[in-house]
């Protein structure tokens, strides 16, 4: 990685903004071009999060909920309820596509397969190929009334936020 460039990111980042603030979490979180480090990936996220900076708050929650944010000694209970909270904000408020795929396969592994489904409608009419792909896999497993109660509540959904993204 250039150093320059990572440099001038990190300046970015301190003064506050909070699309480099995600893209340094997104570069600790995954250990591209800097080592990994979850505890400096959850805390570059928080910073954009706290700013409504919708892929941060997808990848807080993410990180809450694969146990990585570190730094956080609460009960997996509180854990759980923070990375519902952040995903919720990006998914559900905010409408971003990669947060309700990752909600839509959540639920899926735990059974919630009206909920999934819902959630794989949303991201796939945001464009997501793989949201596509697991709705109709989903659907094939699904009975006509709960394929049919998903579809109602996948279309009653709105976005709250007038600014969403995907």
């Amino acid at each position: 990685m250039n150093t320059k460039y990572l440099k001038d990111l990190q300046n970015r980042a301190e003064a506050g903004d909070p699309s480099k603030q995600a893209e340094l979490g997104k570069m600790y979180y995954k250990g591209e071009g800097v080592p990994r480090h979850y505890e400096t990936a959850t805390d570059w996220f928080l910073k954009a999060a706290e700013q409504n900076f919708v892929e941060a708050e997808f990848y807080l929650g993410k990180m809450y909920f694969e146990d990585k944010v570190v730094q956080d000694k609460n009960s997996e209970e509180i854990k759980q309820r923070k990375a519902k909270h952040w995903l919720k904000q990006s998914a559900d408020i905010h409408g971003f596509a990669d947060a309700q795929l990752y909600l839509g396969k959540k639920l899926e592994e735990n059974g919630d397969h009206v909920g999934a489904y819902k959630w794989y409608s949303l991201a796939t009419a945001q464009g997501s190929e793989d949201a596509r792909v697991n709705l109709d896999v989903l659907e094939k497993c699904m009975s006509r009334k709960d394929v049919t109660e998903a579809q109602k509540d996948a279309a009653s959904w709105h976005w709250r936020d007038e600014h969403a993204v995907s």
